[in-house]
């Protein structure tokens, strides 16, 4: 019998494969079914290291500052990857800030599988200003614990997030549809960009801009974000899912 995550990998290359003649309602059920799956997953199911999950209390880096000890921020462990869907973890540790960054054409779903983060969503409205602002809806900040439903983003809905972990390390599960880089279906490389707020009412050349909106400025990679990589050693996803992906 396939595992949980082995399941939830078949049903992601169900929901998200752009090959498929599969129709757009039974695609729309896949995704439903995909969070329900999801919803259920925890850490013990992605056989994650404990060791990569302990806390050090000693380090705490609220802004996401380079560590002293030369460790990234951020662990990232790749589950799967076709041309069509990502699935991969992200382990945080304590304090650290994931900085606002955004998924451009993409679907996702997010599901914490150990500790807590703060999640701060932003949905583009398709207007922009000089320098390439970008104006933005500002969505209720949000926390999410193990005991909470995955979070979704569309290319049109809340497609912008930043993530804080809370009160120690935290680690979630990421499913993203298309994965960045280069897509070979469409040809182009999907990259993955950053922003910040930035307040309009103290610049005079943005003088012109409705100050009672929220402006998003991109940024360049922030220096004090990069991630380590650790080895996945869960149930195994490729080949797997292959075998049971739909013709």
């Amino acid at each position: 019998m396939a595992s949980l995550i082995q399941r939830i990998g078949r049903l992601a290359v169900q929901a998200f494969n752009r090959e498929s003649s599969t129709s757009l309602q039974m695609k729309m059920s896949y995704i439903k079914q995909l969070e329900e799956l999801v919803s259920s997953v925890t850490s013990s199911d992605l056989a994650i290291d404990p060791t990569l999950l302990q806390d050090d209390i000693s380090q705490n880096s609220n802004s996401g500052s380079f560590r002293a000890d030369g460790r990234a921020p951020v662990i990232y462990m790749q589950l799967y990857e076709d041309a069509d869907v990502n699935i991969c973890v992200f382990i945080l540790r304590r304090g650290v800030r994931m900085p606002m960054h955004d998924h451009p054409g993409m679907h996702g779903l997010l599901k914490v599988v150990h500790g807590g983060i703060a999640v701060q969503s932003y949905t583009l409205l398709g207007e922009s200003g000089p320098h390439n602002l970008q104006c933005a809806a500002k969505h209720a900040p949000v926390k999410r614990t193990t005991d909470h439903p995955p979070l979704s983003l569309t290319p049109d809905r809340e497609n912008l997030h930043e993530i804080v972990s809370l009160d120690g390390p935290a680690a979630f599960l990421d499913i993203l549809s298309p994965p960045y880089g280069e897509d070979r279906r469409m040809g182009f490389e999907r990259d993955c960009h950053y922003f910040r707020e930035v307040d309009v009412s103290g610049h005079a050349f943005l003088s012109g801009l409705d100050v009672t909106k929220i402006w998003l400025a991109p940024i360049a990679s922030p220096s004090d974000f990069w991630c380590d990589q650790a080895e996945y050693r869960g149930p195994p996803l490729k080949g797997v899912i292959e075998r049971g992906k739909p013709h």
